[in-house]
């Protein structure tokens, strides 16, 4: 007779295992339609209401799941597995093509610490228009740089203008879509060309 209890018993686990296995992929119905992007959530009609029919195919879902419940919710935690897996690895690719593309900055963006190379600080010519001659020196000095962005003072240094004068200039310019500037990382204006 205590034979027969333990039977009793496990037959019941059994049930009552196979009932919440089945309620809990019932339950995870909503999630598996949008992992496999189904638009049966979504409301259909303007007042917000269901068809009758996606009553009837939500409710075929949920009895396929509750039948299926322990090879469901597996199938269903490799899906969020699997898509954990790839934004991740997503996200690695992105942080990596920022790095690269922050290295690629720095490598075409001058710093403020350059020495004078070109050495136009003396250049000065005798022009009726002294703002059109600074204005293509400006030009010059941010196209025939190795630098794609140039810092004010770099600039300063390739044509000969104080700082406090070529400021003035390169608003005029930028206003008048000759360059074109931005902030870099380190929160410095830089310039270019513009194309």
């Amino acid at each position: 007779m205590v034979h027969v209890k333990e039977e009793e018993f496990s037959n019941r686990y059994i049930f009552l295992k196979s009932v919440f296995l089945g309620l809990g992929a019932s339950a995870l119905i909503p999630l598996f339609l949008t992992l496999i992007g189904s638009k049966l959530l979504e409301p259909i009609l303007p007042p917000k209401s269901y068809p009758n029919l996606n009553y009837f195919v939500i409710g075929g879902f949920c009895l396929v799941g509750s039948i299926y419940s322990k090879r469901f919710i597996e199938d269903i935690y490799g899906r969020i597995t699997k898509a954990e897996e790839v934004a991740k690895d997503a996200k690695k690719t992105a942080e990596e093509a920022k790095k690269a593309t922050n290295e690629i900055e720095q490598s075409v963006t001058e710093t403020d610490d350059v020495p004078n190379i070109v050495g136009l600080e003396t250049f000065q010519v005798d022009s009726l228009d002294p703002k059109t001659l600074n204005f293509q020196s400006i030009i010059r000095a941010l196209r025939d740089s190795r630098y794609i962005y140039r810092t004010s003072t770099g600039i300063s240094k390739d044509t000969g203008i104080d700082k406090s004068v070529l400021k003035d200039y390169l608003d005029e310019m930028i206003a008048s879509g000759l360059i074109t500037s931005k902030i870099n990382k380190n929160g410095n204006r830089i310039f270019k060309v513009a194309n």
